[in-house]
């Protein structure tokens, strides 16, 4: 697992692409195939610019997914940027990958993933002060939370889909890191794939 983290985005940087929203969040890629396509557009029509390696949906899978920075997302797709496979262990396992994308480039946001690692549920909307419209499971997050689709992001904030690990639909809202209520820890969200995030 990798820490998810806001942070600012660089003036260097390339501008955004007309139409996208800004975001700023880590993320590993997944998909059932062990590996999946980076496009130049936000579409599964655009041209596939190259692939990442991936972990699988499936819990305690045993490879593990490129990790990437989401800087912006639009029609369920992400900007990503500064692949690495950093959580793969070995020089034989990574010189296996073969060539990887290490530029910007889009993937769907059923092909990212990260782990709720506490907090108290998902929000109605983007801000720390939205009421908590889906709890989690005994009201800390992990264990009993995985995330199934992520659809969007503004800011740091985070709009997904959740189901207990069982596979139960919990239902969609926003994670808003570091929001909190009662005496519940705030949320945080941790996109490493092998351990937790302090």
């Amino acid at each position: 697992m990798l820490c998810i983290t806001a942070g600012p985005v660089s003036a260097q940087q390339a501008p955004l692409p007309a139409g996208a929203q800004a975001c700023k969040f880590h993320a590993f890629i997944v998909d059932g195939e062990g590996k999946t396509n980076v496009r130049s557009a936000p579409s599964a029509r655009a041209a596939v610019v190259g692939t990442l390696p991936a972990a699988s949906k499936r819990l305690q899978s045993p490879n593990e997914g490129a990790q990437v920075d989401v800087i912006a997302t639009r029609d369920g797709f992400f900007l990503i940027e500064n692949a690495n496979v950093d959580d793969i262990e070995t020089a034989d396992e990574k010189r296996k990958l073969g060539k990887w994308h290490r530029g910007r480039g889009w993937v769907h946001g059923s092909r990212l993933d990260f782990h709720i690692q506490s907090g108290d549920g998902l929000r109605d909307t983007p801000s720390a002060e939205a009421r908590v419209s889906v709890p989690f499971p005994g009201g800390d997050g992990e264990p009993g939370i995985h995330v199934a689709v992520i659809h969007a992001c503004r800011g740091k904030n985070v709009d997904v889909t959740i189901n207990a690990l069982e596979g139960k639909p919990l239902g969609r809202g926003w994670i808003v890191p570091g929001a909190a209520s009662g005496s519940s820890p705030p949320i945080t969200i941790c996109s490493a794939q092998l351990t937790t995030c302090s």
